[in-house]
Order: C-alpha cells, then structure tokens, then sequence
C-alpha cells in the first residue's frame, strides 16, 4: 500500500486469500495490518493522492485549504460531460468501431 508522511493509502493490493480470511473473521483491513506488520509491504507515494478521501464537507475543506484551489463537487444528479472527441492522426488511425468485435460468417 502506498504510504505519505506515515499515513497509509490506497489503493491497497492484497493476496488472493487475505479478503476472504477478513471476511470470515469479520476483521478490517486496519485491525489485520496492526496486527500483522510484517505482511504489510509499504511503499512512499510520490504525492498525497492515495490519502486524499473525499467523504465529507470537511474534507473537502482540508483540499482547499491545502491546495489554494476552489474544488466543488458536482450537484446532486449533475453527471460528468464525456470527454471531446479526439483529433488528430491518433483519431484518424482509430476508427470508432474498432474496438468492436467483427462478425464471423458462416
């Protein structure tokens, strides 16, 4: 899991076993790595993305505090606008349909 400034982080990479041992057990993912340190590979994050949550108004407070930047949610509802249609060599050597399964004839 990516660390910053002590702080673990996400995302979290676990073995194939460990999230059915924690759902059995009825543990967290915090009470396990407590009391398993030794299994816990920790790595430094090169920027505090991975504990940036955003759950609350107040976190949302802490992010403009510390950027200086006015971030807003979207409006209950109001959905993301897709991104523009590329242009360029890139779009003319992609065309829309190729990611699309061909038909196979008889």
């Amino acid at each position: 899991m990516p660390m910053v400034d002590g702080e673990p982080g996400h995302p979290v990479v676990l073995e194939a076993g460990l999230a059915q041992v924690l759902r059995a057990t009825g543990a967290s993912l915090r009470q396990w790595r407590r009391t398993q340190p030794a299994a816990v590979y920790a790595w430094p994050a090169p920027n505090r993305h991975p504990v940036d949550d955003l759950d609350t108004p107040a976190d949302l407070d802490r992010l403009r505090a510390r950027t200086g930047q006015a971030w807003e949610l979207p409006a209950s509802g109001q959905t993301l606008s897709p991104p523009a249609p590329q242009t360029g060599s890139m779009a003319a050597a992609t065309p829309p349909d190729s990611h699309r399964p061909r038909e196979s004839h008889p």
